[in-house]
């Protein structure tokens, strides 16, 4: 989460195994690999095309509010990132997920 808010990309890369799956249902495109994916995801977190800053937080809320974006389900193996899979804030209800944490 840390990784996310600073844009860090090397930790970013750092904390994935290096055969790490990254999808996103409904979307049918799946990334295969560190690689890949720190390359998919760099222009949106530090190029021009950077979506904006990110505050990451538990599934527990916080004191703060915050508006809901993606949820992020991670598998790890061996201590390392080896899967993300990212579902649309249309889920958020049937996890029983506020609208602002």
């Amino acid at each position: 989460m840390e990784a996310t808010e600073r844009a860090d990309m090397t930790a970013m890369a750092q904390l994935l195994k290096e055969d790490a799956v990254f999808w996103m249902p409904p979307d049918p495109g799946v990334f295969v690999g560190r690689s890949v994916i720190i390359e998919s995801w760099t222009p949106f977190l530090t190029g021009p095309a950077r979506i904006g800053d990110f505050k990451m937080v538990p599934i527990a809320p916080g004191e703060e509010h915050y508006a809901r974006l993606p949820l992020d389900v991670l598998r790890i193996e061996d201590g390392a990132i080896a899967e993300i899979v990212t579902f649309p804030e249309s889920v958020f209800d049937d996890f029983g997920m506020p609208e602002r944490l």
